[in-house]
């Protein structure tokens, strides 16, 4: 039982370590598209999206994810220890499934804080890209102007035809059904 929980911290400390050496996504440009108005020079606009660019860089911070993986991490091994150390009955035996479980979730929560990170920092460079390029007079596609289609009016249908359960004014009764002689 031992060397089975020695044997799963083990590879919960070797997948740690592999997702704090994983590098961190770089952003490596912006994910919007734009276009140059009629007339610019494409070699203008290049200019442009460069500066652009370097300006939307420097907005975003590209610190490194590692830390937040690691401190979640060791902080869900803490919590995971205590918890199986306080519903064990017998303590050497839950402590440290506690811990190795501890130790998963809270890598598993730091990596997804950073992947989340990550993809809030690109929205913020896609964004600082798109307002830099527009104030240069650029276009996006996202924003052209599409006249809209015209609106055809059609004449409402007729309702449909009522259905009365009695029979018109001045109708004559249906005629009487011949009735058979009773038996005996």
């Amino acid at each position: 039982m031992k060397a089975a929980l020695h044997r799963g911290v083990g590879l919960a400390m070797a997948t740690v370590a592999l997702l704090v050496a994983m590098p961190v996504q770089a952003i490596d440009g912006p994910r919007v598209v734009m276009a140059p108005p009629a007339g610019k020079p494409p070699d203008l606009f290049a200019a442009e999206a460069d500066f652009c660019r370097s300006e939307a860089d420097s907005v975003t911070s590209t610190e490194p994810q590692g830390p937040t993986i690691v401190s979640s991490a060791v902080v869900g091994t803490v919590l995971g220890a205590a918890v199986g150390s306080v519903f064990s009955r017998r303590r050497h035996d839950r402590t440290a499934a506690g811990a190795v479980t501890g130790l998963i979730v809270g890598t598993a929560s730091g990596a997804n804080r950073s992947a989340v990170n990550e993809a809030h920092e690109q929205q913020r460079y896609d964004a600082a890209y798109e307002q830099c390029m527009l104030a240069k007079g650029n276009v996006s596609p996202r924003f052209a102007y599409r006249q809209a289609a015209p609106v055809i009016y059609a004449a409402a249908p007729p309702p449909p035809p009522t259905r009365s359960t009695s029979p018109p004014p001045n109708t004559p009764p249906p005629p009487a059904l011949p009735t058979s002689a009773p038996v005996r």
